[in-house]
């Protein structure tokens, strides 16, 4: 593991197994925010719906997190920053900034597997 953690690769830094799928495609179960794994519940090109947060959020804030993407059966992080637009019970929605381009394909792939409720009404 490099120094501070960045560019963690195969591994979830705790141990802790939280699911996911296996394949040959980029598949996401799970976002990083301050060390603390949360599930996702929506996501799209520009925008990512959190499940689970216990934490205190307002409009406006600004965060930095990981997607946590299952690329072709090992863990791979990217990190990525965002503002918060909508705060609802434990969810919290978030636009984020594009990733490196070389990660693009990788979030586009994951986007098509956890679609909006926008994107499922098409």
């Amino acid at each position: 593991m490099a120094l501070f953690g960045f560019g963690r690769r195969n591994g979830n830094s705790g141990g802790q197994s939280r699911g996911g799928k296996t394949g040959t495609g980029a598949t996401i179960s799970r976002v990083r925010v301050d060390s603390g794994y949360y599930n996702v519940a929506a996501l799209d090109t520009r925008s990512v719906t959190i499940a689970g947060m216990d934490r205190d959020f307002i409009k406006g804030q600004r965060i930095h997190f990981s997607f946590v993407l299952d690329v072709g059966g090992e863990t791979v992080e990217i990190p990525t920053r965002g503002t918060v637009h909508r705060v609802n019970g434990g969810q919290v929605t978030t636009t984020f900034l594009a990733p490196q381009p070389y990660y693009q394909r990788y979030l586009q792939q994951a986007a098509t597997a956890h679609p909006s409720p926008k994107q499922r009404k098409r």
